[in-house]
């Protein structure tokens, strides 16, 4: 038997109370008392169309299987919605990187320092033999002249320490960069998220 929308909600009372779900209709007057939620819940719904409410509350395959116990009709003119497709998000493809062993790593570390100091070097001996004449004074601070009681050690200690610093804090902002960029790439990776019910 078919039922339209206000058949069903002149049913909306405890003593009789009528609610369609997917188009179907049912009176639930009786399941009142064993509904797990509670009848204040059903009494809410009753004389609606509750099958949003029905579907949100995430109902188990025996909840089916009881309603058609009490099972009266059909809801008249009820266009059942399209089914929702699952989308999938995938995540960015990975690049196929070379895994770097320890040892290419240091010893890249190395080359790279080698060849540093050999460009320093390079400019030094190039600029003092081929280039402009350098200042007295320099000279005597980088040979360790003495022109006072203590001399240019501190001054010439300075500068290899600056040095040394200069070459250890590349270092290790290039490997702090790359820590960087491996987090930030680990925690942007997209995972699956199924929208379908």
């Amino acid at each position: 038997m078919e039922y339209d929308k206000r058949q069903v909600a002149d049913h909306k009372v405890a003593d009789d109370a009528w609610m369609a779900i997917h188009g179907k209709v049912y009176n639930i007057t009786q399941y009142l008392a064993d509904h797990p939620g509670g009848a204040e819940v059903l009494v809410e719904a009753a004389g609606t169309d509750a099958t949003e409410a029905f579907d949100n509350a995430g109902h188990s395959e025996d909840a089916f299987d009881i309603m058609e116990t009490y099972l009266i009709g059909a809801l008249q003119g009820y266009k059942a919605k399209p089914t929702r497709k699952a989308i999938t998000i995938t995540p960015p493809p990975q690049t196929s990187k070379q895994p770097t062993t320890k040892t290419q790593s240091v010893a890249s570390k190395v080359a790279n320092l080698g060849l540093f100091s050999l460009a320093v070097t390079a400019v030094y001996y190039g600029s003092r033999y081929y280039g402009p004449s350098t200042p007295k004074w320099l000279l005597s601070i980088l040979n360790n002249e003495t022109p006072g009681r203590h001399g240019y050690g501190f001054t010439k200690g300075l500068l290899v320490g600056a040095g040394i610093f200069t070459v250890v804090d590349a270092l290790l902002a290039q490997h702090f960069a790359r820590m960087a960029l491996n987090t930030n790439a680990a925690s942007s990776t997209l995972l699956p998220i199924p929208l379908s019910r």
